[in-house]
């Protein structure tokens, strides 16, 4: 998580901020497409529904932003 990400409102998220604050866990619950021309990732975050989108925010897909696209894990609970 960085700095802005705390501020996040709406839009597809790009991270501006150089101060890091560390790991976050969130949930990718889909993607699309913004104005086709901007993919994102949609992810719901548990810091409730008075941050970002009710709880969700867009981010962006295809440029591993902020590591997202690399520190993916998948559970199966069977």
């Amino acid at each position: 998580v960085y700095k802005d990400f705390y501020s996040y409102k709406s839009g597809v998220y790009v991270k501006n901020s150089t101060v890091y604050y560390g790991g976050h866990a969130i949930r990718l619950i889909g993607w699309g497409n913004f104005n086709s021309t901007l993919s994102y990732w949609i992810g719901a975050n548990s810091w409730g529904t008075g941050w970002g989108i009710k709880g969700f925010f867009w981010i962006r897909m295809g440029f591993d932003e902020v590591g997202i696209e690399s520190y993916i894990v998948e559970g199966n609970f069977v």
